[in-house]
């Protein structure tokens, strides 16, 4: 394993690494991806957080390595091209450890072993290394999510809200839990704030508006009976790309 860090280290260990990764026509076993929490600056293969792609099993990867065992965390199936870029972000926020790629959730784990901030890097697996392409590297602090919208379903006493990073959830103060309702959306939502929410209270539907200013508005639909969601963005398409959803308003009596 080889890896290539930034100068130092940090002094919070909640950020996300990024980068456009891309095999460069290498196809077989080789891993391409971006590390974080690294420890050893002075090392090739180090303890932290290892997000990969791979093409020859199709999957994103990630893996931990501590006191110089490796783990395989989780693997996520996708087709990767040995000729095309995909952006892997490797997001570490207490012991919540995420990767996203092309701005697509693909895992999502628990994982207490590295907590140091450590630096963040780009990194290459087994395979000819030097023929892999990188771009667009980015490390950045992540900052707490803000809650952008929220509305209260009267009849079973629950708030829902969305937020910042397509955050969206549940919140009900009787038991005062709260649900993270994420993972329903990422699959299509990505990223992109939740700027928007509107009850349809009679069919138990919550529908979501918002996104990025760049690359597209987003628009869906929640089901609460069946804990479902549907991507509604397509039926929007007239709203120009770099304009967001901001707010929506459900018309009860139509």
């Amino acid at each position: 394993m080889v890896a290539y860090h930034t100068g130092g280290s940090y002094t919070g260990a909640d950020y996300f690494v990024q980068a456009a990764v891309n095999l460069n026509g290498v196809a077989g076993s080789s891993y391409v991806g971006v590390v974080g929490r690294r420890v050893a600056s002075g090392a090739d293969d180090s303890d932290g957080y290892y997000a990969f792609v791979q093409d020859s099993t199709d999957t994103v990867l990630l893996y931990k390595r501590v006191s110089g065992t490796w783990t395989l965390l989780v693997f996520a199936p996708a087709v990767i091209n040995t000729a095309q870029d995909y952006t892997i972000k490797l997001w570490m926020q207490g012991s919540t450890i995420k990767v996203f790629l092309d701005g697509v959730e693909m895992i999502s784990t628990t994982d207490a072993s590295l907590t140091a901030a450590g630096a963040g890097g780009i990194t290459a697996g087994t395979g000819p290394a030097l023929n892999l392409l990188w771009d667009n590297f980015l490390v950045e602090k992540i900052v707490p999510e803000n809650i952008m919208a929220s509305v209260f379903d009267a009849a079973s006493k629950v708030v829902y809200v969305g937020g910042d990073n397509g955050r969206f959830g549940k919140y009900t103060p009787a038991t005062d839990t709260f649900v993270d309702l994420t993972s329903k959306i990422s699959s299509f939502w990505g990223s992109y704030d939740v700027l928007a929410l509107a009850l349809d209270a009679s069919s138990g539907i919550v529908y979501l508006g918002g996104g990025t200013g760049g690359p597209a508005p987003r628009f869906a639909k929640y089901t609460i009976s069946t804990d479902t969601a549907a991507d509604l963005t397509a039926k929007v398409s007239g709203i120009a790309p770099s304009d967001e959803i901001y707010s929506l308003a459900f018309d009860q009596a139509n």
